[in-house]
């Protein structure tokens, strides 16, 4: 006869327990260092459904109340643990802790009705190694079913739960429940033939996640569409902005030169008047400012410089600039504005608010390096600066769009095999921004 004793019950948690671990191994990490203990405390808190500690929690095979009340509490402490493990190690928020909680236990409700689903079948023709046999089924059914779901859901990627997600999940979870107690109970409460009872209960529960899975995939691939639509909208936007910005840079070079020109002649045609010369020598220092051209090797990128130095040249900011781009000519225009833009965009925020005994210049410098190239972006800061993980951290009031202009800088430098270090001297309020991109990658197509 088929029985669920101690070992076999203690064997099925360390089932759980990695599963649990591989499900959400894809999700990002906390780092610190009390959090594997606290995660697997929570785990071991299954012991109380998975042995016989407390008589509530105890299951038997009878279709009542009572009984199905057993089971939604277990369900709750199973859920518990679960979201407990997610708390103290995943990098997320609370609500979408709560959502792969609640995708867990539709997940360990299914595994668990396909093999209650085995088990008449089992039982029927049962010898000696039945109950291994079952064992090894509950391994084999939770773990593939743990790493399909993975594969297919890109759960990292959830930032938000909508209303109709949770409504899925919810009902998912209800129906599964219902197997659940409908299976446990004996066949004698609900006598089928045998091929009648394993389609309805098989393709029954399987179903749901399939539904679930299935919603899931539409969900993203719809959201993976509309943000592949927007960056072909924001890469269009760019380009033409970059072409107008040439035009414009070659017609204002060429009126600045002529304007240059016609200063040299009337300023020698004037004399002696002391304030005639005085107010010309005044537009020429004016124009004179405008003759120095940004040539790195990449015109988008000369372009945009352009632009940023003009605006900041309002706000008393110099640039320093010495880099060859021409190595990567590779890069798509629209990745160099990304990384440029964003590095520049940063730079000039952070020295435009340093007081007046501070030098409000931004360096730009390029070196070849071990088969790369490092693009070197460096600017003095006031206030407070660290640096987590590789990732900036500032006490802005809008920190969230910094982060959001760094990651963008690694997400455009990774395309190219590229990466994106910084650096802070706390001590003298300097920082640098280092992109390093590999000079034989030839990039993406």
């Amino acid at each position: 006869m088929i029985e669920y004793n101690n070992v076999s019950n203690i064997l099925t948690m360390f089932v759980e327990w990695l599963g649990i671990i591989l499900f959400f191994r894809q999700l990002p990490r906390k780092n610190e260092d009390e959090h594997p203990f606290l995660a697997m405390l929570c785990l071991l808190l299954l012991t109380f459904i998975y042995l016989p500690v407390i008589g509530i929690l105890q299951t038997s095979s009878e279709y009542t109340i009572a009984n199905l009340i057993s089971l939604l509490l277990r369900t709750l402490i199973n859920g518990l643990c679960v979201f407990g493990y997610l708390y103290f190690t995943v990098e997320t928020v609370n609500i979408a802790r709560v959502y792969f909680t609640l995708f867990y236990i539709l997940i360990y409700n299914v595994s668990f009705n396909i093999r209650e689903i085995f088990v008449p079948y089992i039982r029927a023709n049962y010898h000696r190694y039945s109950d291994w046999l079952l064992l090894l089924a509950i391994i084999i059914i939770q773990l593939t079913l743990v790493l399909i779901v993975r594969k297919v859901i890109p759960m990292k990627d959830v930032r938000s739960v909508s209303a109709y997600r949770w409504a899925v999940i919810v009902v998912a979870i209800i129906i599964e429940m219902c197997f659940k107690w409908s299976l446990i109970a004996p066949l004698g409460h609900n006598e089928y033939r045998a091929i009648d009872n394993f389609l309805y209960n098989f393709l029954g529960t399987a179903g749901v996640l399939l539904l679930v899975v299935l919603t899931e995939v539409s969900f993203f691939a719809r959201e993976k569409q509309l943000q592949m639509e927007k960056s072909t909208m924001l890469a269009e936007y760019e380009a033409q902005n970059a072409k107008r910005a040439i035009r414009s840079d070659d017609d204002i070079r060429r009126m600045y030169h002529d304007m240059k020109n016609h200063m040299i002649v009337l300023r020698n045609m004037i004399g002696d008047e002391s304030n005639a010369r005085e107010y010309v020598d005044g537009l020429y220092e004016y124009f004179g400012g405008y003759e120095a051209e940004v040539v790195t090797g990449n015109t988008v990128v000369d372009s945009l410089i352009s632009d940023k130095m003009q605006r900041a040249a309002l706000k008393k900011i110099t640039f320093n600039i010495v880099m060859d781009l021409k190595p990567l000519d590779f890069i798509r225009p629209l990745d160099m504005v990304t990384m440029f833009g964003n590095a520049l965009d940063n730079a000039v925020e952070a020295v435009e608010i340093l007081p007046e005994d501070m030098e409000k210049i931004i360096y730009l410098k390029t070196v070849q390096y071990a088969g790369m190239l490092v693009i070197r972006v460096s600017n003095q800061f006031t206030g407070e600066r660290k640096v987590t993980n590789g990732v900036l951290k500032t006490m802005k009031a809008d920190a969230g769009n910094h982060g959001i202009g760094i990651r963008s800088i690694k997400t455009a430098a990774a395309r190219y095999g590229g990466n994106v270090d910084v650096e802070i001297e706390k001590d003298k309020h300097w920082f640098r921004l280092m992109i390093m991109i590999p000079l034989k990658i030839t990039g993406e197509s």
